[in-house]
């Protein structure tokens, strides 16, 4: 029996753009090592700032924007 799934909890709807960037990296390693562990689901939550909405929001399209860069080899 494997890991059936992760949950890691990253800054990358933070407004703080060093944070985000920062939790944006760890994601794609992250993204490695659960595909190294053959865990096929990970989950995680995407809070930023409630008292900063707006640029969370666009916090969370930067970042999408930026993970499918990863490339992961199975």
């Amino acid at each position: 029996m494997g890991i059936a799934s992760v949950l890691p909890v990253l800054r990358w709807s933070g407004p703080d753009e060093d944070a985000r960037e920062a939790a944006v990296r760890n994601w794609k390693r992250v993204v490695q090592i659960a595909v190294d562990l053959g865990v096929n689901v990970i989950n995680t939550e995407f809070s930023g700032r409630p008292e900063k909405a707006e640029e969370s929001e666009r916090a969370f399209f930067r970042s999408m924007e930026e993970l499918p860069s990863t490339s992961v080899s199975t």
